[in-house]
């Protein structure tokens, strides 16, 4: 007679061992029923191995001696696997430059679905569908970031140490330099409304409270050289990216690489900036052809 229990539970993926017991010292076992991943040792009824699909599989058991066969019907359940809750595999330390585009990515393994970050420095949103932390932190100092990335297996946890630094020539270290704060002190803004944006200020060097239209670009063309000019102030620091694009009807700008020249290497003696000119060649045969710069933080 079959003794041991008549269901089982088995994980696909894992390693499962039943073993058929049965009274009045059998010496032969058999099942039958077909579970991928298993196989029966008929001397001693172990059943084991490692499944492969799940479901519910009806097996006949038996159990044989000299006196007959004992049988029985084993319900085996195959269930999935356990989906293990994410564990965060990104960075715990990042190091950023306040007013400098940042981005941050959290990553885990075990296949996350949803993110979350808490408690991010001001002028930085948090995606939690991507799990993608960005944009501008304005103020420096030491963040603790709480994160967070789940699955159906559960949330797993973690946290970014987040330090924004300042450097003495970045936009925001110039703004502050200048009591430059609160509305009005974005890079975009015109707190003096000479049409001069601020971060156009930060690296034309020129003051962000006094209008002059002087101190903007100039344009001119060299009739000997045939090429376009444009004259303008230039601040020594490295957190400025100068573009020069040109185009032959305001329209559609194409990025160019006009020769530039120092014509004054201290232009406020200070050793802060310098006013240099930019000659862009036009050949005759080009008609109309025109020259911009714009700025923007790398």
């Amino acid at each position: 007679m079959i003794t041991s229990p008549l269901t089982a539970t088995a994980t696909a993926g894992q390693p499962f061992t039943y073993r058929i017991t049965a009274s009045n010292a059998p010496d032969r076992f058999a099942v039958e029923g077909d579970v991928p991943g298993l196989g029966i040792v008929f001397a001693t009824g172990v059943i084991s191995g490692t499944c492969v699909e799940i479901g519910v599989y009806p097996l006949t058991i038996s159990a044989t001696n000299a006196a007959g066969t004992g049988e029985a019907t084993l319900v085996l359940t195959v269930e999935p696997a356990p989906i293990p809750k994410p564990v965060i595999t990104s960075p715990s330390a990042a190091t950023t430059i306040a007013g400098r585009t940042f981005r941050y990515q959290i990553t885990a393994d075990h296949g996350p679905t949803w993110f979350g970050a808490d408690d991010l420095p001001y002028g930085l949103v948090f995606d939690p569908i991507i799990g993608v932390i960005s944009g501008r932190p304005w103020y420096y100092g030491d963040y603790t970031i709480p994160l967070r990335a789940s699955n159906l297996g559960g949330t797993g946890l973690g946290s970014l140490a987040l330090s924004v630094v300042v450097t003495a020539d970045t936009y925001i270290a110039w703004a502050w330099a200048r009591d430059l704060t609160g509305p009005g002190s974005a890079e975009g803004d015109d707190r003096d409304q000479d049409g001069l944006i601020n971060l156009l200020e930060f690296a034309l060097a020129t003051d962000p409270f006094r209008s002059s239209s002087l101190q903007a670009p100039q344009g001119g063309f060299d009739p000997g050289s045939r090429s376009l000019l444009l004259t303008h102030r230039r601040t020594r620091t490295a957190q400025v990216v100068w573009t020069y694009e040109t185009s032959s009807d305001l329209v559609t700008w194409s990025v160019c690489a006009p020769t530039i020249t120092v014509l004054l290497s201290d232009a406020d003696g200070d050793g802060s900036a310098e006013v240099v000119r930019a000659a862009l060649p036009v050949a005759a045969a080009e008609g109309r052809r025109f020259l911009r710069v714009s700025v923007s933080e790398p």
